[in-house]
């Protein structure tokens, strides 16, 4: 994600594992320079209120907008509560540095295995955690920049620094392929307008058990790449919902191919003469995928079922826009283009 404002404008920023070392000098460095700076630790009013009192010494001192901000990189919750608590004090958020991470030494089969996932969470999988609770802030914004802190030693093989070397690899691979994937002006997902889960294992089991409700599941041979729900509403009209597509196979025609076998088997199973979707109205650039595959708008609207876990809205005004697709030629070779 790029920042189009000025260089010269004050930013906002939030720095990982800022409470000593490198994080602390980036964050003390940003908010010399202007810029409005959290500085992401854990336990600031525990484990890390020394270092959280010398930040807000040094912000005092210096008279700069730096302060603590509890922040745990390895909870989903950890995250997203600090980067709501930034939304809520300043309204939005410019840039993230990832610099949270973890070094330890010493001959690799004498780690264990849960030693060295230890470190894999805190020097990757934080960043994912980062990621998910940062990115669709920054999409609505339509500007942002993150910041990934690597090391040398992902390019210098070391002896007794395999398992640091090994996560700090990883972690520039999962960066680097973050920055495709964040810089393409591709679809808008429901993430970058809702919060929460959306749905979880009993919910997924309610849909499978509920009277006229099916779901179909693609997979690989392996594990599942793709899945919808169907549900029978009568009158010849079958709800297509529940619709998901593994992110590494998009773009290869599978989404088409599992929507090609829902009104197969919509019109085979519940005698289906209409297709039914329903779409977030923010999401223009779905519906206009869905009205290329033959669906229309009807016209229907209704209003987003707001829910504190499973669909917290992001924003004001959201509602879905509902359509449909008249599936009466549908044929058997259809759900194998």
């Amino acid at each position: 994600m790029s920042n189009p404002q000025s260089g010269n404008a004050a930013q906002v920023v939030v720095v990982t594992g800022a409470g000593s070392g490198l994080g602390r000098a980036v964050a003390e460095k940003l908010a010399l320079a202007g810029h409005i700076v959290y500085a992401g630790m854990r336990g600031i009013a525990t484990r890390s209120a020394d270092r959280a009192s010398a930040v807000e010494a040094f912000a005092a001192e210096q008279d700069v907008a730096l302060r603590p901000l509890e922040l745990d990189v390895l909870s989903d919750t950890g995250c997203r509560a600090a980067i709501d608590q930034v939304l809520s004090e300043q309204g939005r958020l410019d840039v993230v540095v990832n610099n949270a991470g973890m070094l330890m030494a010493g001959v690799a089969e004498a780690f264990t295995p849960d030693q060295f996932l230890t470190i894999l969470d805190t020097n990757v999988v934080s960043w994912l955690r980062m990621n998910r609770a940062v990115l669709p802030v920054m999409r609505r914004q339509h500007a942002g920049t993150l910041v990934y802190i690597s090391s040398t030693t992902a390019h210098i093989v070391e002896p007794f620094m395999a398992t640091y070397i090994a996560s700090k690899a990883a972690g520039e691979a999962f960066a680097e392929s973050i920055g495709f994937e964040a810089s393409q002006h591709g679809w808008t997902s429901e993430a970058d307008f809702v919060g929460g889960d959306r749905i979880d294992q009993s919910g997924v089991r309610e849909l499978i058990d509920a009277p006229g409700s099916m779901m179909l599941i693609l997979t690989d041979g392996m594990s599942v790449v793709a899945c919808c729900q169907l549900e029978d509403r009568g009158h010849g009209i079958v709800y297509f919902g529940t619709f998901a597509v593994d992110p590494g196979v998009q773009a290869r025609g599978v989404g088409r191919r599992v929507l090609a076998e829902a009104e197969r088997t919509a019109t085979t199973r519940y005698g289906a003469t209409r297709l039914k979707i329903s779409v977030l109205d923010r999401q223009a650039q779905l519906i206009s995928y869905y009205e290329r595959q033959g669906f229309h708008r009807t016209g229907e609207t209704g209003p987003f079922p707001s829910d504190p876990i499973f669909a917290r809205p992001l924003v004001e005004d959201l509602y879905f826009v509902y359509l449909e697709k008249d599936v009466t030629t549908v044929t058997d070779a259809d759900a194998h283009d």
